[in-house]
């Protein structure tokens, strides 16, 4: 049995609790640890994956699902119209990130394509997809320093923070998940595995539509 899921438990709860209490030393930490849990994993784990665990996946994305649909609708359900503002203009830095973000996607499925076929062909197009993930997510830090409101300014500007944010933070996990692939090599994942990957990945895209346009154009 392993002890890495209760180490990551722990330094999720480390983020959680330094985020709500606004305490950046506890994120430094959290951020030294989260690096410490992706050395371990790609160094001690051996990656076993069963069909059956596909349905495990599909709730976990219904979970997700559920997360990100409680936020859309404590987002609009707190709007506001006085000192009315939204995180950045819909046509500038979060439409950058639909090309972003989108492009990773059609990367994505390439490598799926690819996986059975061609090795370097997959690894490529998974490279393409951490580099253009890695552009979306250096977008979302420059909207975050450029921004005019405050996550203080209302309970519609802290949803609106928590919807970006939450989704930032999904696709740096889909991104640690996929420089572990290319580190230990796709083939050590198997099949069904990969195949979960890519479906997440998708789900990750897929949500940030929804983000902008119902928290940039709306």
């Amino acid at each position: 049995m392993s002890v890495l899921p209760i180490f990551s438990a722990f330094v999720t709860f480390i983020c959680l609790v330094s985020a709500i209490m606004w305490n950046l030393v506890g994120l430094e930490v959290f951020a030294v640890l989260a690096f410490g849990a992706v050395v371990w994993l790609i160094l001690d784990t051996n990656f076993t994956f069963g069909i059956r665990y596909e349905w495990a996946f599909w709730l976990f994305i219904l979970s997700e699902a559920l997360i990100f649909a409680t936020l859309f609708f404590c987002t609009y359900w707190n709007f506001e119209d006085v000192d009315f503002s939204r995180l950045s203009d819909h046509m500038e830095v979060p439409f950058a990130g639909c090309f972003f973000l989108l492009s990773s996607s059609f990367t994505a499925t390439l490598f799926h394509h690819f996986m059975d076929m061609n090795d370097f062909q997959a690894n490529l197009n998974l490279l393409y997809s951490v580099i253009l993930g890695m552009g979306f997510l250096v977008l979302q830090v420059v909207e975050f320093n450029e921004a005019v409101s405050s996550i203080t300014w209302s309970c519609y500007h802290s949803c609106c923070y928590g919807v970006v944010g939450l989704h930032f933070f999904h696709v740096l996990a889909g991104l640690l998940v996929i420089i572990t692939m290319i580190v230990r090599g796709y083939q050590t994942f198997g099949y069904h595995l990969c195949t979960v990957v890519v479906w997440y990945w998708h789900f990750v895209d897929y949500i940030w539509l929804l983000v902008y346009i119902l928290i940039y154009v709306i």
